[in-house]
């Protein structure tokens, strides 16, 4: 701990990482003995590492790639990942597409293309920036609708959520559950700053 600066409460959850990355070599015993790889290795290993990182995150890029949105971003669970263009706006879509138990949507007519005709029998809240822009959609569940505009686009379920610039240009799909359950938060909080709208 003296040596490295490491706090010793982190000392063996620091060394344990490392072993999982093979830089140091660990034998059981009581005391636990950690060892150092001898320092000619480091360099072919933490190549190897990189490379290793990189197939594993290509692979990833190429199933969104891929992805046929009827199959699903159910591979993609408890992530927060960058998306933009295209790929965000299939990402959005199926977020809206498959909402569970409630949907949080800030919209505006900027966006307002990626509405589906008919959305899913959850209970949904609108907060958007005009009565045309929402008024030919189909929602089965319960419907609230309140007036705003935040210049962004979010939306958001139980197991995942979309939140991007108001063009859909640049943005974010969230499934990891505590960044999901501030997300859900902040774009209730939204909502509700809303004016009330009525049918």
């Amino acid at each position: 701990s003296k040596a490295t600066g490491i706090p010793r409460t982190k000392v063996y959850s620091t060394l344990y990482s490392l072993a999982d990355a093979g830089l140091v070599s660990m034998k059981s015993g009581r005391p636990l003995l950690f060892s150092t790889l001898p320092p000619e290795e480091l360099p072919s290993l933490l190549a190897d590492n990189v490379v290793i990182d990189a197939v594993r995150k290509l692979s990833l890029i190429k199933k969104i790639h891929q992805l046929e949105i009827a199959e699903g971003l159910w591979i993609l669970s408890e992530v927060v990942l960058p998306v933009s263009g295209p790929i965000l706006r299939k990402f959005s879509q199926f977020v809206i597409k498959n909402a569970k138990e409630f949907l949080i949507l800030i919209f505006s007519r900027e966006n307002s293309d990626l509405m589906p005709k008919e959305f899913p029998p959850v209970r949904t809240s609108l907060l958007v920036d005009s009565h045309e822009a929402y008024s030919e959609l189909t929602i089965p569940g319960p419907k609230e609708v309140r007036f705003g505009r935040y210049d962004m686009f979010a939306a958001v379920t139980r197991d995942m959520a979309v939140i991007s610039d108001e063009r859909i240009e640049i943005g974010l799909y969230i499934s990891e559950k505590r960044l999901l359950k501030a997300i859900t938060m902040m774009t209730r909080s939204l909502y509700l700053s809303g004016l009330p709208g009525t049918e």
